[in-house]
């Protein structure tokens, strides 16, 4: 019983039947609803968290050829969502570094909002970059959060998980640069390594339009 609405209706007849108080009762259900919308928040957490280690990614179908790049752009992004203070420490990582659509939409979303804080990054909330996101995209973001439940993060926890990205972004653009006889290279991967260089080429004249500026 999720709706206000229905919990007051609820509360109100069950009251007067039982000659009860009707905001003791109240309370009880805001008890309950809270206590059920949190396990279904935990239950969706969960499978969020099983589809990260499968695949038939709908979410992030990067996920499915960029397994490792994709696990580390989530801890990155896990981190900084969970500990926005570190963002002061993160001036090199730009959008580019990400290699899956989707997350390089959540790092723009969160850098936006980080920056909108200025000084006052302690009151971001994961509100900010959700609001308008449909529901499983929600949920990712929340498992991404999950995923670093319980470790001993530091900023240079940050630091080595970025590190660690831009070494795996690099050997990835050293193949697709690699790969320059595409005879033998299927539709799907030229199409790959077309789209990569087109990527990089658009945030590299991003990059240079903001340099003009």
């Amino acid at each position: 019983m999720n709706s206000k609405v229905k919990r007051d209706v609820y509360g109100t007849e069950i009251a007067y039947k039982l000659k009860i108080p009707y905001d003791n009762l109240l309370k009880e259900i805001e008890k309950w609803s809270a206590r059920n919308q949190k396990k279904e928040m935990a239950d969706m957490v969960s499978s969020e968290l099983r589809k990260l280690d499968g695949y038939g990614d709908r979410v992030n179908p990067d996920r499915v050829k960029y397994p490792d790049i994709v696990k580390i752009e989530e801890s990155v992004l896990g981190i900084l969502l969970k500990y926005p203070e570190f963002y002061r420490e993160t001036k090199d990582l730009f959008e580019d570094l990400f290699v899956s659509e989707f997350n390089k939409k959540i790092y723009g979303l969160f850098k936006s909002a980080a920056e909108t804080l200025g000084e006052n990054l302690s009151n971001f909330d994961t509100v900010m970059i959700t609001q308008g996101l449909p529901d499983e995209e929600t949920f990712r973001i929340a498992a991404m959060t999950a995923q670093i439940e319980g470790k001993a993060i530091q900023k240079d926890s940050l630091e080595k998980a970025i590190d660690a990205l831009r070494e795996k972004k690099k050997k990835l653009e050293s193949k697709i640069s690699a790969q320059t006889d595409v005879s033998n290279l299927s539709f799907e991967e030229m199409a790959e390594i077309m789209k990569q260089k087109g990527m990089k080429q658009k945030d590299k004249d991003k990059k240079d339009k903001k340099g003009d500026n």
